[in-house]
């Protein structure tokens, strides 16, 4: 429990980190602050925060043009949570392309 009380501490923490390297145009440090993130949830198990990760990291490969990690990851989504409706709509999308 206290292992998992850090590690969401750290998540946090990485999580705003990539949201500010977001902000500053650092796409390719954002998904690589992203895939620590990811690491992290893993880690501790925190099935919300993984979904959350995968999703945001579908989105972020969209942005980057590469549609084979964006599928990639909306499909880990949905393995999931196969009712997420968002990554179910923009796999929906990137078919079409």
């Amino acid at each position: 429990d206290i292992a998992r009380g850090y590690g969401i501490l750290i998540a946090r923490h990485k999580r705003q980190k990539g949201f500010q390297l977001y902000s500053q145009g650092k796409l390719q440090e954002t998904i690589n602050t992203f895939l620590e993130l990811l690491q992290i949830y893993n880690e501790i198990n925190r099935e919300t925060g993984i979904i959350a990760t995968l999703f945001s990291l579908g989105v972020l490969y969209e942005e980057q043009g590469d549609k084979i990690k964006a599928k990639e990851s909306f499909n880990k989504v949905l393995i999931i949570n196969p009712l997420h409706l968002q990554a179910q709509e923009r796999l929906k999308n990137l078919k079409k392309e």
